[in-house]
């Protein structure tokens, strides 16, 4: 894994590190950068170890991470050699995130399976961890598994690497933990009761996710100050960190409806007491905030994507994706009128995830991959 910053993939990787089965396996987790505020979260029986130094300023820990960078794009052998020494061996070697994580695990010996959480068609940010198309392409052949968190996920890659590895894909959806979501969802602690207090008498509207332009929080900005303009009381929070958190702080100046609560590492609380949950991402492989927004029964609104479409099972829960601004605040108004049949289709979507199906299917996966010649 790249880091254990707070991120959907991040959380479902510490949902599995909890509930794999221990007579089975020994879990060592390798982190490009041992840092990330879900780090507290890793079992105890779950060995942490870091390959490069966290970038807080210092100039060695610069160059370090530049000589690896370096290494892996231009010289992998010599970087193959080094991970090879300094990592050991192991009977199965899982990339459980595209990227850097992917390239790291492509050069260790053994038999090696990658996972892949986003929309990389449309969501290319690992780009640039690769020398071209053809370097990140020839990275996966070396997998003796893909697995995809979504049937969008999988079109979307195959549509972006041509012919690659096509007989060895596998779709498996993320594990998601009802009886472990609805018991943190009644932790709270004095923030939690603050912001309740202050929000109380208003329709809380809510989103969880990092602040980066792929989730266009400002068009759920804009959408928001058009309901307030028309007179309607509600509330909005954001719970998350990224790179536009400033931006859209100076976006909502002017209104105090708006709630930036940054990292949480408990959100579920303050999903489960919103009356309604709204993702504007512009892609998503399969959301976990919105799957725990439906184990809890609070209704969702989201914009089409790959991982959108496939997790919400009612037409009404989902916004087509160049919404505009104004049209946004109609739909929200509209969910707002018809909340109680929102909140059935929620819990009934909700009671369709089973985690024990999806840890049989990983064990499948981890068992062919084992078993296949490297």
């Amino acid at each position: 894994m790249q880091n254990l910053k707070f991120g959907g993939a991040e959380k479902i990787l510490i949902t599995f590190l909890n509930r794999f089965d221990r007579e089975k396996y020994t879990v060592n987790l390798i982190l490009h950068t041992k840092e990330g505020e879900l780090i507290n979260e890793v079992p105890p029986d779950v060995s942490i170890k870091g390959i490069v130094p966290v970038d807080n300023g210092k100039l060695i820990n610069k160059i370090k991470r530049s000589i690896f960078f370096k290494l892996s794009k231009y010289f992998p052998i010599i970087l193959k050699i080094c991970l090879n020494v300094y990592l050991g061996s192991a009977d199965i070697n899982i990339a459980y995130m595209e990227g850097i994580t992917t390239k790291i695990v492509s050069f260790l010996k053994g038999p090696k399976v990658a996972w892949v959480h986003t929309d990389l068609e449309n969501n290319s940010w690992t780009d640039v961890f690769f020398k071209n198309l053809d370097d990140q392409k020839n990275t996966y052949e070396k997998f003796k598994k893909i697995v995809f968190v979504s049937e969008g996920g999988k079109t979307a890659f195959n549509n972006k690497f041509k012919n690659t590895a096509q007989d060895r894909q596998v779709v498996i959806h993320n594990p998601i933990d009802n009886v472990q979501i609805e018991k943190k969802a009644k932790i709270v602690d004095n923030d939690f009761n603050k912001w309740a207090k202050k929000t109380e008498n208003t329709v809380r509207l809510i989103s969880v996710g990092r602040t980066d332009p792929v989730k266009r929080y400002g068009l759920l900005i804009k959408a928001v100050t058009k309901m307030i303009d028309r007179n309607e009381s509600v509330t909005l929070t954001i719970i998350g960190d990224g790179q536009d958190t400033h931006k859209l702080i100076d976006l909502a100046t002017g209104y105090n409806c708006f709630y930036f609560v940054g990292f949480k590492e408990n959100p579920l609380p303050y999903v489960k007491k919103s009356d309604i949950f709204i993702s504007t991402s512009s892609v998503e492989s399969y959301p976990t905030a919105i799957a725990e927004s439906l184990v809890l029964g609070t209704p969702v609104l989201a914009t089409e994507n790959a991982g959108s479409n496939e997790i919400i099972n009612s037409r009404k829960c989902l916004l087509k994706h160049d919404i505009s601004f104004v049209e946004l605040s109609n739909s929200i108004s509209n969910a707002l009128e018809n909340k109680t049949e929102l909140t059935e289709i929620a819990f009934e979507t909700g009671k369709n995830f089973d985690i024990n199906k999806t840890l049989i299917e990983y064990d499948l996966v981890f068992k062919e991959a084992s078993q296949s010649n490297e």
